[in-house]
């Protein structure tokens, strides 16, 4: 699902330009898709009995749209009767060893596979630190003995609800904002944002 969400003074701009994007990603490769224009309405067309699991980026994460995503879907789920488990991955911060239950696999064809597609569909966001993403899911990969893995964290719809009342009744953005200084030092972001997670 695309929700648009992207800050800065040219926004209406960018996401005009990230939209586009996202469609050729997902007509190329063949995968469904919707736009997620109205949350009141789209969600409730898209998001039914049949979703067992859904993916959100970690609300620990410095990006306030990438917090954003998780309030708008949390609150849709909360007003419904669904029940889906919850798959956590992480994109600017780093899952801990805490909050990790799976670790995907990849060798290094698939890993530089993966960023190449990136590079040729989202030109927009070619400035990403895609070395820094590949040196984490390097570190990931020892988790299983593998060149290199994806974490995610898996838990049911009421277990990340209880993460997120304590999230929202304690969250120190101030905290999660320093991350931002340590995007290039792997160790450090590792370590301050294990301090984070390991508070919920």
């Amino acid at each position: 699902m695309y929700f648009g969400l992207s800050g800065g003074k040219q926004a209406e701009e960018i996401n005009k330009i990230r939209l586009n994007e996202f469609d050729s990603f997902c007509i190329e490769e063949g995968f469904d898709y919707a736009h997620i224009i109205d949350s009141s309405v789209d969600l409730v067309n898209h998001i039914d009995e049949s979703v067992d699991i859904i993916m959100l980026p970690s609300y620990v994460d410095w990006q306030t749209d990438h917090r954003l995503v998780n309030d708008i879907v949390i609150e849709y789920l909360k007003k419904s009767k669904l029940n889906p488990e919850i798959m956590l991955y992480n994109i600017t911060v780093p899952l801990s060893d805490k909050f990790t239950n799976f670790v995907h696999p990849m060798n290094k064809k698939e890993q530089n596979c993966k960023y190449l597609m990136f590079s040729n569909h989202y030109t927009s966001q070619r400035s990403m630190p895609t070395k820094r993403f590949m040196y984490q899911e390097r570190s990931s990969g020892k988790i299983i003995n593998k060149y290199a893995g994806e974490r995610f964290y898996i838990l049911s719809l009421k277990e990340y609800l209880e993460i997120l009342r304590v999230l929202n009744n304690d969250f120190n953005e101030k905290s999660l904002n320093k991350l931002y200084n340590y995007i290039n030092k792997l160790r450090m972001v590792y370590k301050e944002s294990k301090q984070i997670y390991d508070f919920i």
